[in-house]
């Protein structure tokens, strides 16, 4: 199926386009060390592996596998953003999508983080049958991240979010951590130079509606 294709197509690149651990600063290194305990960094060739064209269904994160997406500092502190994706591409219903982004902190307050997760509609209809990302203190779902912020509610909000397929979902929570100076622009130029067709993947997102000048077209 072709969403499928391009989701695994644009997921197995991107651990390429990130600062690579030999380029961390002092402190960005320490918070990867420290966040490595228990997060597996993913590679392009496992995530190859993992993610089968013939069989779509996977879950990065119950292999413990993980995209560091690049660190950075601001507000006196150090961030480092860890991404995995969930998804249930069955033949006869509507794909289920999950995608977890844990934004750890390191600063005077020790080791924190705050955990998102960006969720296809429900299956049936209820209080979240949309696009939306929700903070959780799980992730994955199935145990709780002894740094997350404890007093962090698991149901509200529940922010709806400018996408209609799980692949612009995708495409939205990678925009979100990326999307200060040059930073869209860059990962945008990497997906197109490695050969991917954003503008086939998307309609009419926000991040096509409303760019600056300087943005290139998708």
């Amino acid at each position: 199926m072709a969403e499928f294709d391009d989701l695994r197509s644009l997921l197995v690149l991107l651990p390429s386009f990130q600062k690579a651990r030999a380029d961390y600063t002092v402190d960005e290194g320490e918070l990867a060390d420290k966040i490595a305990e228990t997060h597996g960094r993913a590679e392009r060739d496992q995530l190859e592996a993992l993610i089968d064209v013939s069989s779509p269904i996977f879950d990065m994160a119950a292999r413990n596998l993980y995209v560091y997406l690049t660190p950075y500092s601001a507000h006196g502190n150090t961030y480092l953003p860890l991404l995995a994706v969930a998804a249930n591409y069955p033949s006869a219903a509507r794909p289920s999508v999950n995608v977890w982004i844990i934004l750890y902190s390191k600063g005077a307050h020790g080791t924190e983080c705050l955990c998102y997760r960006f969720d296809t509609p429900n299956r049936t209809i209820g209080d979240h049958n949309y696009f939306h990302m929700q903070f959780t203190t799980n992730a994955p779902e199935s145990r709780r991240n002894r740094h997350a912020v404890a007093w962090i509610s698991k149901k509200d909000p529940s922010i709806p979010l400018d996408a209609t397929t799980p692949l612009e979902m995708f495409l939205g929570s990678i925009i979100s951590f990326r999307s200060s100076g040059t930073g869209l622009a860059h990962v945008h130029d990497q997906w197109r130079q490695s050969g991917v067709r954003l503008a086939a993947m998307v309609n009419d997102m926000a991040a096509e509606r409303w760019k600056r000048p300087w943005m290139p077209p998708l």
